[in-house]
């Protein structure tokens, strides 16, 4: 059979003179057929949060493998330490005959920096059933998720996006007043 298929074959020689006098069989040769690509998976750690962030480095890892073998590492990693977002790396394998194959980790996310908060202003002093409004100005280098103002210890949501933010309330009412 010739050798078209996939598989390992196993072939010796010989040879024949014009008398008629052939030659033992050679030692045996292997020769494998490979025409599938390797095997690669890859994963991400730390998973991302609820939102797609990671405050952290991330490590993307790949593993590999092959029928016949391969040509480069099996296993290896990649750290991304910088902040930013849909940042990606591509792993690539090869095997022994040269087929390669490629796998991405995309859409890494990194926020290490917190927010930072430069200024609160507002109203000092309310009067009873009045209205008034707390600012604050809020920067991030990346994106703000959500802003809260707490309240002898009770958070309430700003409203507003960056850098301004701010919390409306409206004083309870005073006293009724005294008719003379």
């Amino acid at each position: 059979p010739a050798l078209e298929a996939e598989g390992t074959y196993s072939l010796t020689a010989t040879a024949a003179d014009a008398a008629g006098n052939i030659s033992a069989h050679s030692e045996p040769m292997t020769v494998t057929i490979d025409t599938a690509l390797p095997a690669i998976h890859a994963s991400r750690s730390p998973e991302p949060n609820a939102n797609g962030w990671n405050n952290t480095d991330v490590i993307a890892a790949y593993s590999a493998e092959d029928s016949v073998g391969l040509s480069s590492p099996a296993t290896g990693e990649y750290k991304f330490i910088q902040e930013g977002e849909n940042q990606s790396h591509t792993f690539t394998v090869t095997d022994l005959a040269g087929n390669s194959a490629s796998i991405t980790v995309e859409n890494i996310n990194i926020d290490k920096t917190a927010p930072v908060i430069s200024d609160i202003t507002g109203n000092t002093v309310v009067n009873a059933g009045e209205s008034a409004v707390i600012r604050a100005k809020i920067t991030d280098s990346l994106a703000i998720d959500s802003a809260k103002i707490a309240i002898n210890g009770i958070e309430h949501d700003l409203t507003g996006s960056g850098p301004d933010y701010i919390y409306t309330f409206t004083a309870p009412p005073g006293p009724a007043s005294e008719a003379n």
